[in-house]
Parts: structure tokens; C-alpha cells; sequence
């Protein structure tokens, strides 16, 4: 199960680390999205629960040792581009026929 939260997270430009249930990753991945390997180790992603929660604290260890977070998150860019214009074409495929003609018109007026 995804929830609305993992796509704001997307929507606002932040990498992530999803505590949720095993193979979130590999869902998110199914519906098109990458995610953050190698700059996130992502190998939670398989464990069990108790191991999942142990992953993710190292996962997140592993970030705060990284002296230039600056350069790290910039690394991201290409991926975190993707996936937030992934999320909007997503989002207004989902819109009703009559909000899409509206925006239609909006543009090419």
C-alpha cells in the first residue's frame, strides 16, 4: 500500500526513505518511478519488519555522515525531476474529460 504521503514527498522534490511495508520500492518502481540507489542504500526494502526498521536507522545513519548534503541531494536531480513530472502527468491523466479540455483550452489560448 502507497499513500498520498510518498507522492507529496515526491511532489515537493525530496529523495525519501519509505517506512511502510515490504516492497514498497518495488511497487512505487511497478507504477514508474525510481527511486534513490545508490545514494540511499535501499535494501530495507526486502527485509522483514524488524529488520526493515534496523535497515532503515542505518539507512538514515549513512545519510547524516555525508559532509555535503548539498552536492549529494543535487546528485538526485535528474531522478527527482522524473518523478515529480512523472506524478503531474499521473495526476492529470486522473482528471475528469472536462477539467482536462479546460486546461487544454488554457494553454493553447
Amino acid at each position: 500500500f502507497l499513500s498520498e504521503k510518498i507522492f507529496k514527498v515526491i511532489a515537493c522534490s525530496h529523495p525519501f526513505i519509505i517506512l511502510g511495508n515490504k516492497h514498497s520500492l518495488k511497487e512505487l518502481r511497478k507504477l514508474g518511478y525510481l527511486t534513490y540507489s545508490p545514494w540511499i542504500n535501499e535494501d530495507y526494502d526486502e527485509s522483514t519488519t524488524c529488520e526493515r526498521y534496523h535497515d532503515i536507522i542505518k539507512s538514515i545513519k549513512r545519510i547524516k555522515k555525508i559532509d555535503d548534503k548539498l552536492s549529494w541531494y543535487r546528485a538526485m536531480g535528474d531522478v527527482i525531476k522524473y518523478n515529480k513530472d512523472l506524478l503531474r502527468v499521473n495526476s492529470i491523466e486522473r482528471l475528469p474529460y472536462a477539467a482536462i479540455e479546460l486546461l487544454n483550452y488554457y494553454h493553447n489560448n
